[in-house]
């Protein structure tokens, strides 16, 4: 979303569907070109007790308008010059920077949650300063660690006060209680539903996968039967869909606008209800069912041990199932990126970072098939491995190398080349095929990895990486290394 690397010799803007404004990041910098008159209203709306608030509680970004001066040594920027061709009154503001982009397709089910949580409070708190929500899309939100921030300060504009209608409402259920409910009722994941779908779901696709008698749950009797049975009967828009309308009566406008998006948070809280078990949910609770005691305190210990000696700003944890590890290097201070193809232990892991207050960011990514470019032209939204590039001091690969070498079957010295573009430290556990889990993974085919061996393992990193430490585990059947990147 604001990642303006070019792809394919083009200019991607994390924002070109607002004819409003243009937003996208030059070096540490993130900009956007807005008309004056939307700055008009920003102007306002940050000065406005609700503006005032939310910047307190970093519900929104800290954003600044720039000086004459700084904006033009900023419009000699090739991309910013392209924009300012579209909006030619145009004013620009510097938002304070979000150290990882992620998109609504990469979060479990609890984190789109939150951010139509958060959606929804904005939408009222900006409410008694005369201020609406044009439009309602996961898109406006991004992740600080854990914490929910609505970017998209352009969507916010003054509304009239007579106005009783809330005309994002519809994009909010399609885009918010629609997938949540489609994944409470039948299991889709918002990965399933966003990278086919970017505004979500309609009403009509929830209730063809309903069951006669299922459709008729309250749920889904609000948010998809009833709309799609009257979708049916009317030839034509309803005029309360088709356009705003005004009661003359402010008051009363109020109250039903404060009415409706009380409406939404209950459909919201109902639609959330995740599995909360899955194949791999219990793996670290039970140490992964091949860990002693000591065996799993050893790992403990020299994973504390290596992050206290490395002392890292960021850090990737790649299969970080439940987040165990990634709290003990949020805990060491860094800044970590957790990563997980299960949505289960991702929203697990999510979870637990709030209510410990950790700079965590869990996303459901399989590495083996991370993100790829999507949107308009290919440039709309980077892939995750162009966003993950060189981000992060250590990368975590616990219990990881040998799932992708058996079962996605990558050779490891692509995994040492992915790892090398990513991190200057690589903390890789090392599992031989002796291991119980091995075996089971490798299910007969064992001949195939005869040759991997600790020397042999050592041998492939060397290419990219020296051996700054190693730790045995497990009797010998697991290693922890630490590879330090060659430069």
């Amino acid at each position: 979303m604001l990642d303006s690397r070019p792809a394919g010799g083009r200019t991607r803007f994390g924002s070109f569907r607002d004819p409003d404004g243009r937003v996208l990041a030059i070096g540490t910098d993130v900009v956007r070109l807005v008309t004056e008159a939307t700055a008009t209203t920003l102007r306002e709306f940050i000065a406005s007790p609700s503006g005032c608030g939310l910047l307190r509680n970093n519900s929104i970004p800290p954003t600044e308008f720039l000086s004459a001066e700084e904006a033009r040594a900023l419009l000699d920027h090739a991309h910013l010059q392209s924009a300012a061709e579209v909006i030619t009154d145009g004013t620009l503001l510097r938002h304070e920077r979000i150290d990882f982009v992620s998109y609504p397709y990469e979060w479990p089910p609890e984190m789109l949650h939150a951010a139509g949580k958060l959606t929804l409070q904005l939408a009222r708190k900006i409410l008694d300063d005369g201020f609406g929500l044009k439009d309602a899309t996961p898109f406006n939100v991004l992740f600080t660690g854990s914490r929910p921030v609505f970017v998209d300060l352009p969507s916010i504009q003054r509304r009239d006060a007579g106005d009783a209608i809330w005309l994002a409402a519809a994009q909010f259920e399609r885009t918010f209680i629609l997938p949540l409910l489609a994944n409470r009722c039948f299991g889709l994941q918002p990965q399933q539903i966003f990278t086919t779908r970017r505004d979500g779901m309609l009403p009509e696709e929830l209730y063809r996968m309903a069951s006669p008698l299922r459709r008729l749950h309250p749920a889904l009797l609000l948010s998809s039967t009833l709309p799609t049975w009257l979708d049916r009967l009317w030839s034509s828009p309803s005029p309360l869909v088709a356009g705003r309308q005004s009661n003359g009566d402010p008051r009363r406008a109020h109250f039903t606008l404060a009415a409706t998006l009380g409406r939404l948070e209950r459909l919201l809280d109902y639609a959330l209800r995740p599995p909360t078990r899955s194949s791999w949910s219990d793996y670290s609770h039970s140490h992964g069912n091949r860990y002693s005691s000591r065996d799993w305190d050893a790992r403990i210990a020299a994973v504390r041990d290596i992050l206290a000696t490395a002392r890292p700003r960021r850090v990737i944890d790649v299969g970080c199932n439940t987040g165990y590890f990634s709290r003990i290097a949020a805990q060491s201070g860094a800044s970590v990126l957790a990563i997980d193809r299960d949505p289960v232990v991702v929203g697990a892991a999510w979870r637990k970072a709030v209510a410990e207050d950790l700079a965590i960011l869990p996303l459901v990514v399989d590495i083996a098939r991370p993100s790829p470019r999507l949107g308009w032209r290919d440039a709309e939204c980077a892939s995750f491995l162009e966003r993950l590039h060189g981000s992060a001091d250590v990368m975590l690969m616990l219990a990881v190398v040998h799932h992708l070498i058996v079962t996605e079957r990558i050779p490891l010295p692509e995994i040492v080349d992915f790892a090398a573009e990513c991190c200057t430290t690589a903390v890789v556990e090392y599992v031989g095929p002796e291991d119980p889990q091995f075996r089971d993974l490798a299910r007969g085919h064992g001949d195939l990895y005869s040759r991997l061996s600790p020397q042999s393992f050592e041998q492939a990193w060397a290419a990219r990486f020296r051996i700054a430490k190693s730790v045995d585990q497990l009797d010998g059947s697991r290693r922890i290394y630490v590879f330090e990147r060659l430069e």
